[in-house]
């Protein structure tokens, strides 16, 4: 079928969805999010454009987010159905594979991911996805169609889209499939240093530029929002505190969760151990959160729902980037809000994969 019948057939079923052609020839069934404002997504915050739709300077009308956890199609990411989502690959690559599509394509932002988030949340409802090995721990009867399985033969990944409408965005076949669960995804334009919070400003880590932990365009956050540069004096930082149990979750021992994140201007536990909490119990102690960090799902918007998502971050380590979504065995974890700021660059595994994104006239 030629792509502009298939696109015909596509847009009666979906008229947000399209399959794009990348320079290779290839398609990537893509999902339309239209641009809106931050008062639309969250309570009280100014009428001014959600960063995502910003980049460099010029505010877009539209971004496009895959509608599928990508897959590998001669070495360059594809959005594609039934499939098994592609992983072992190092953040650096990921970053190509997404470029290597042509003008336009990179590798989702993390501001894209919040701004689905936000969006999600308004609207009253968060995804699930196989966040416990091969479904979704919230409902013990549908599973998705398996794709891998781990050493103990228990179902591991399954197929991308293969779930409910649940595992979509907007709980419809229309929507992005799988971002809470199956693989975490790693994100460009924020990242964790010695725990201070470093985000590429807008969306600009949408275009061409190094997004890697070299880069120049690295800034860090001011409680007024207002963008410096890295180490900073007064720059926002995560900071943990150790005096909530976290009954009832059943993690390894060896994984410290029994406590909670403050957002600071000063670190005073420190530690390059992993540690995690609940995203909604994410506080501060006196120290002013800007709109920005809502905005970019790095703190909570309010004292509403936010899930059951957790975080995890070292704030000890000199780079960490960034994965979300939660992966196949997250359980309720998992989902929109969930991040773990722990992650090496250079680390390949099967349970970190990606998606890419386009914006057109960049």
């Amino acid at each position: 079928m030629q792509i502009d019948a298939f696109n015909l057939l596509l847009k009666s079923l979906a008229a947000n969805n399209e399959a794009m052609l990348d320079d290779h020839g290839q398609p990537s069934i893509m999902v339309r999010i239209p641009f809106f404002t931050l008062d639309e997504v969250m309570v009280g915050a100014p009428a001014i454009p959600h960063p995502a739709f910003v980049v460099n300077g010029t505010t877009m009308r539209e971004i496009w987010i895959s509608k599928y956890q990508n897959v590998l199609v001669d070495g360059v990411a594809q959005s594609l159905p039934a499939s098994d989502p592609a992983g072992n690959l190092t953040f650096d690559e990921a970053v190509s594979t997404c470029r290597a599509k042509g003008r336009g394509w990179h590798l989702m932002t993390n501001a894209e991911w919040a701004a689905i988030a936000l969006w999600c949340r308004r609207n009253g409802f968060f995804p699930e996805g196989n966040n416990w090995l091969g479904k979704a721990e919230s409902d013990c009867v549908y599973q998705a169609i398996p794709s891998s399985h781990d050493d103990q033969q228990r179902r591991a990944h399954v197929l991308t889209g293969t779930g409910p409408l649940g595992w979509s965005h907007n709980r419809e076949a229309s929507g992005i499939y799988d971002l809470n669960g199956n693989v975490v995804e790693m994100v460009a334009g924020f990242r964790t240093a010695h725990g201070e919070i470093q985000v590429i400003p807008d969306n600009d880590a949408a275009g061409d530029i190094d997004v890697g932990p070299g880069s120049a365009a690295w800034r860090a956050v001011l409680e007024d929002g207002s963008l410096v540069g890295p180490g900073s004096q007064g720059t926002l930082k995560y900071d943990y505190r150790h005096s909530k149990a976290r009954a009832g979750l059943q993690w390894s021992p060896e994984m410290p969760g029994d406590g909670y994140f403050v957002v600071a201007t000063e670190i005073a536990n420190r530690s390059e151990q992993t540690r995690f909490g609940a995203f909604h119990e994410m506080t501060t102690e006196g120290t002013a959160i800007p709109d920005l960090l809502k905005a970019l799902a790095l703190y909570p918007c309010d004292a509403g729902e936010h899930g059951s998502d957790e975080v995890f971050i070292n704030n000890g380590a000199a780079d960490k980037i960034v994965n979300r979504g939660g992966a196949q065995h997250s359980r309720k974890a998992g989902g929109v809000f969930f991040f773990s700021g722990a992650g090496d660059g250079n680390r390949r595994s099967p349970a970190i994969g990606f998606r890419a994104a386009f914006t057109a006239g960049i």
